[in-house]
């Protein structure tokens, strides 16, 4: 909603972060660069974000989150605004492939995974049935659900 924001969190760290840090997690937009922020309220009246991320930060060291682990929440929420951008599409046959391999590039760099394992789970997962694995093509809209589930 228009009159609505997404989490706090996700402009606090757009607007707080160092260059360096959003460098590493490939963060190179504002709010209105990502899926999850740019339909939305990006400012509040009275809320500065980037004094909001500097509390956050601050609260995190004092309850004793390390530098490292830190950077790994940032990780994740780097991570969660690149799936939002990840862009499907479906083939004649009704099955789910990628408009572009960025983006999902972008997330498996920031996660640390294999961009071929995680684009293969996402269009083509392999489930169990009985003592056999089968792989299973997704439709667009399965793809989004999974994507937006995590």
């Amino acid at each position: 909603s228009k009159l609505e924001r997404n989490y706090h969190v996700f402009y606090q760290f757009m607007k707080g972060a160092s260059n360096e840090m959003k460098s590493k997690l490939l963060i190179d937009n504002g709010p209105d660069g990502y899926a999850f922020t740019k339909q939305g309220k990006k400012t509040i009246r009275g809320v500065d974000d980037e004094a909001e991320f500097k509390l956050l930060v601050s609260a995190l060291t004092t309850t004793g989150f390390t530098p490292d682990e830190q950077f790994n929440l940032f990780r994740i929420i780097a991570a969660i605004l690149h799936l939002g951008n990840i862009q499907v599409q479906s083939t004649r046959l009704d099955e789910a492939m990628l408009k572009e391999h960025i983006t999902p590039e972008k997330v498996c760099h920031v996660l640390g995974i294999q961009v071929n394992d995680f684009t293969k789970a996402l269009l083509r997962p392999s489930i169990r049935a009985g003592r056999d694995w089968v792989t299973q093509s997704r439709s667009a809209e399965q793809v989004v659900y999974s994507i937006e589930a995590l």
